[in-house]
């Protein structure tokens, strides 16, 4: 492999510098320099090692088939067919850069996502990416500055859930302040007054940092997508994107699990969506691992759904109305709770009213960032035999997710007594997606859910058999 693999590799055998550090680094210099031989010796043994480790690693490219060896008394070789790859990731930082070097992490569908890294270079790096994607890619969406500011701001729950608690750090500590000032200072303590008064500027500290880093989570997502461009052909996706360090996702279209796109409130007032891809080799891909395409126009994003999905029929991003208000009915539920309960302080208690006002709306905003995401509702649509599509509402996030075909491993149906007499039944379906999601799906109709499902395995497992009915 590359040079380059030397200088990666000697943090991992800084572990070997500690005994010698602990024993002489404080008569370090004091003595006969020979006292400062076993670290140097340590430094040596690093050095020697990480060199080892790299001799020791070697590749091949032979056809469809990537061949891996590393060892040195116990020699290991790994035969990796292309076609068995989830997915392959490049990175390059700024001392790889400097090196000429690039980083692949080839994904493969065995044991959670067995991973191998390869250290290459420029030349050596195209050559197994062309290898794998099968000729060039064609750009087909690049975001501007002006997306890549809105994605950043609408991609990431936490740095909305920062920016939003930092003002209620500040309110609360105000609200604390003042009732100490007005009403607890009579039955207070001299020292338990000192101690009350470190709170308001705590609170308010807090405050500030949650405000710094909102702002430095959403300067990491802007570097994350800065000139976030998507690339395919016939056979496979790349996505390119990074400021300081450059990176590029190949993805080949038959791994393809699952296609997601994500709706909230905030994306639908400015026009736009988010398309993620789900594919099976990955345990625990999350966020801008999984992203297509960050931010694009509906339109962009249901054209590329049909292309990949190979389905003629038209993709709707929005879920029914009708399911949409059921989705919603806790949410509105508890705002009225609520509102009952402030109203209930104002009117029949002796609370000031700008006490009541303070706490509503920081209670308010607790619960829109904690408890109202919790509350999902899922539901299956399409007509055809096996399952196909699947709305989720996750607080205000609407969620819709594309199966392609062979994706279903493993269902299980159950039913109560009151889904019996109501002809539903609630079906737990496992698909080979990048989390190995399973999800539950709820008030099915229970014949016809049952015989679609029953068809799709019959057509998968069963179909050979003499009584593919039994």
């Amino acid at each position: 492999m590359h040079p380059a693999y030397v200088l990666t590799q000697l943090p991992r055998f800084v572990w070997l510098l500690l005994l010698p550090l602990l024993r002489w680094l404080p008569a370090w210099g004091v003595g006969a320099p020979m006292r400062k031989l076993p670290v140097l010796m340590a430094l040596c043994l690093i050095a020697v090692a990480a060199y080892l480790r790299w001799r020791t690693r070697e590749w091949l490219l032979q056809g469809d088939t990537l061949v891996f060896r590393t060892g040195i008394f116990l020699c290991r070789q790994y035969r990796i067919p292309l076609a068995a790859v989830a997915a392959v990731r490049e990175s390059r930082g700024p001392l790889l850069a400097l090196f000429g070097a690039r980083r692949l992490r080839f994904e493969t569908a065995a044991g959670n996502g067995r991973v191998v890294t390869l250290l290459l270079g420029r030349r050596e790096a195209q050559m197994c990416l062309a290898a794998y994607a099968g000729g060039p890619l064609e750009p087909v969406m690049q975001l501007r500055a002006r997306d890549t500011l809105l994605a950043a701001l609408s991609t990431s729950n936490f740095a909305l859930g920062l920016f939003a608690a930092a003002p209620l750090f500040r309110a609360a500590g105000n609200l604390f302040g003042s009732l100490v000032q007005e009403r607890l200072r009579d039955v207070l303590t001299s020292a338990q007054r000192l101690a009350a008064s470190y709170i308001p500027p705590a609170l308010t500290a807090i405050a500030l940092l949650a405000l710094l880093g909102w702002a430095l989570h959403v300067l990491k997502l802007m570097e994350l997508y800065h000139r976030f461009t998507l690339r395919r052909n016939g056979l496979a996706l790349a996505t390119q994107s990074g400021l300081l360090i450059h990176r590029r996702v190949y993805l080949r279209t038959a791994g393809l699990s699952a296609l997601a796109i994500r709706q909230t409130m905030l994306l639908a007032f400015i026009r736009r969506s988010q398309l993620c891809t789900l594919y099976a080799g990955r345990a625990g891909g999350r966020g801008e691992e999984t992203f297509l395409l960050p931010l694009c126009m509906p339109g962009q994003a249901q054209m590329l759904v049909r292309e990949l999905w190979a389905q003629p029929e038209p993709v709707s991003l929005r879920m029914p109305r009708a399911q949409r208000r059921r989705a919603y009915f806790p949410v509105f539920g508890q705002i009225c709770a609520l509102a009952g309960a402030a109203a209930f302080a104002v009117f029949f208690t002796n609370t000031p009213l700008r006490t009541v006002s303070m706490i509503s709306a920081a209670a308010l905003a607790v619960l829109l960032l904690f408890f109202f995401p919790a509350r999902q509702r899922e539901r299956r649509e399409g007509a055809c035999a096996g399952l196909q599509m699947i709305r989720v509402v996750k607080g205000f996030s609407e969620w819709t997710l594309f199966f392609c075909p062979g994706a279903l491993y493993g269902i299980r149906a159950a039913q109560t007594p009151g889904q019996a007499r109501s002809g539903v039944c609630t079906v737990r379906a496992a698909f080979r997606t990048t989390r190995q999601e399973r999800f539950l799906l709820r008030h099915l109709p229970a014949k016809a859910t049952l015989r679609s499902y029953k068809n799709e395995l019959d057509e998968q497992h069963i179909q050979r058999r003499p009584s593919a009915d039994a």
